[in-house]
């Protein structure tokens, strides 16, 4: 469904402003979360669905943990140095359930344009 009250070029930051509102109310919210979901699971399909977690941690914040994980496939003891497909989450208590509060060593900020805050402390390249 194309939305005609963004038809220029010029109003698609408007358009991106809109579809970051908190609320989720625009009319194309469900298909951008839909495109949304479609591409992390292209970034996460070597995980399988199984992921493991890599030997990695790192605190954050009160409350706030990076982990590590890889495919289940990849389970095992690699020399120091060795290079591994893995992807990087920073996970936080919420409500006594840890819940993914960014899939990068940065914490997004809620909004348009988007943007991330550098963690101080938190290494980025590892």
């Amino acid at each position: 469904m194309i939305d005609h009250a963004y038809d220029r070029a010029s109003d698609r930051d408007q358009r991106a402003a809109d579809l970051a509102d908190a609320a989720g109310t625009h009319a194309l919210f469900p298909q951008m979360l839909d495109d949304l979901i479609a591409h992390l699971q292209g970034v996460y399909e070597d995980l399988d669905g199984r992921p493991g977690l890599v030997s990695i941690t790192d605190i954050v914040g009160v409350d706030m943990e990076l982990v590590v994980v890889a495919s289940e496939d990849l389970a095992g003891t690699y020399p120091e140095g060795t290079q591994l497909p893995a992807h990087c989450f920073i996970t936080k208590i919420v409500d006594g359930d840890w819940k993914i509060a960014a899939n990068a060593r940065r914490m997004p900020v809620p909004g348009w344009p988007p943007s991330e805050a550098i963690i101080p402390g938190l290494a980025v390249d590892r």
